[in-house]
């Protein structure tokens, strides 16, 4: 305690106390073996001790008595408030934070904008390529997306992840995995393989997907294919060369969808068209289709066998009466959707065999391309959704021939 906090009769015992002590530094009784209440001290000592040393033992013992009990009726504070149930309950509400829905205005103040734009660079200078589909993606809010991507990850985590990742692939034709038309799907669903056909540009894509989630990590949404052959190259009769394999930057496209694949998907011309569904292709194309496209419109078949008699000439313009009304082609074409959208942008990827490709969705929203475990480019503004479980799909076409999906891997980091 400060020495101007004590009362006077303090400082008086304290000297007493002082004095006292001094007079009976040379006795090894303790303290409290002494009587606190001596009547009359006599000449003849008690153990040996003189009558000096009792008094100064009974003076000492008083003091220490008369101190504590100062010290004790000056440090007592007020007593306990008492409260009603009613009363403790009421107060103990005020001081409950309410939650706010959304991002909270007074969080866009200027030091909250810079700290937020350093994230966004830091996250950037990770990859060699970045791109936006606006002009300006500065204003871009990150900490929304992955504030709910926070939530679902911890979630998972305290629930416990899914039994299964993406281990295996599906056809997206609806057609039975076993089956061999336009494609195959070998080593326990884990490789697509496309049957060699010429001319090549009638060969189809091959569209695969996942029953199973992309593994969920502290980093986002993640899973790898690798390239394991391509298509030899064909030389003209006349200029005979060695048949070689070589790389073009079209040919594999990834991406996720943000349901399990099912029967919706059957009639999708390609990759680009599935519902719900980001994808970055090796040639530097995003695609983002938000809900269902638009369905296309198909000409009729034609049920009338042309022969020559029903078949007009070159130069008449006259038509059979039984065609009935013709037929007109839509131009331009019809928009796949309000929510449909693809953009080029300046970058692309010769692939090679061996070649290792993987996807990965940031908490932000971002889509980032890697390739042989490089970071190579990254959609600032993709919009993916990574607050769910996200399925992969893959599209293969062009010269590539054969793609291995690789089971639990981790991202680059």
């Amino acid at each position: 305690f400060p020495r101007m906090a004590w009362p006077q009769e303090a400082l008086t015992q304290a000297a007493n106390l002082a004095q006292m002590a001094s007079s009976a530094i040379e006795t090894h009784r303790p303290a409290w073996q002494v009587e606190r209440q001596v009547s009359e001290v006599h000449p003849e000592d008690r153990d040996g001790l003189s009558a000096v040393q009792l008094q100064g033992h009974q003076a000492l013992q008083d003091s220490c008595w008369h101190m504590t009990r100062t010290l004790e009726a000056q440090s007592r504070g007020p007593g306990p408030v008492r409260q009603s149930k009613a009363q403790h309950r009421i107060h103990t509400n005020l001081l409950k934070v309410k939650a706010v829905p959304g991002l909270h205005l007074e969080a866009l103040q200027e030091d909250h904008l810079s700290t937020e734009a350093a994230r966004q660079q830091r996250q950037q200078s990770t990859c060699k390529v970045v791109f936006s589909q606006v002009d300006k993606a500065d204003g871009l809010d990150i900490a929304t997306p992955e504030m709910r991507f926070s939530r679902f990850f911890t979630a998972l985590m305290y629930h416990g992840p899914p039994e299964t990742t993406a281990s295996h692939l599906i056809r997206l034709d609806g057609m039975d995995s076993g089956s061999t038309f336009k494609f195959s799907i070998l080593d326990g669903g884990k490789c697509v393989r496309r049957e060699e056909r010429l001319p090549r540009k009638t060969m189809p894509p091959a569209m695969v997907g996942s029953v199973e989630p992309a593994p969920v990590l502290s980093s986002g949404h993640y899973f790898e294919v690798k390239v394991m052959s391509l298509f030899q190259s064909v030389s003209a009769a006349d200029r005979p060369k060695i048949c070689e394999t070589y790389g073009r930057t079209a040919g594999v496209v990834l991406g996720f969808k943000g349901a399990r694949p099912s029967g919706e998907d059957e009639l999708a011309k390609d990759i680009s068209t599935v519902a719900n569904s980001w994808c970055i292709s090796s040639n530097g194309w995003f695609f983002s289709q938000r809900g269902r496209p638009n369905p296309q419109l198909h000409r009729p078949t034609s049920q009338m066998r042309a022969t020559p008699e029903l078949r007009p000439t070159w130069h008449r313009a006259r038509q059979a009466a039984s065609h009935g009304a013709q037929l007109r082609c839509v131009w331009p074409p019809l928009c796949k959707g309000p929510g449909h959208v693809e953009r080029q942008f300046d970058w692309s990827c010769a692939l090679q065999e061996g070649d290792t490709l993987g996807l990965l969705a940031m908490p932000s929203g971002a889509l980032v391309l890697t390739v042989n475990g490089v970071r190579e480019l990254m959609v600032a503004d993709a919009g993916v959704l990574a607050d769910q479980y996200l399925y992969p799909i893959v599209q293969v076409a062009n010269h590539v021939r054969s793609v291995k999906l690789c089971a639990a891997v981790e991202p680059p980091e």
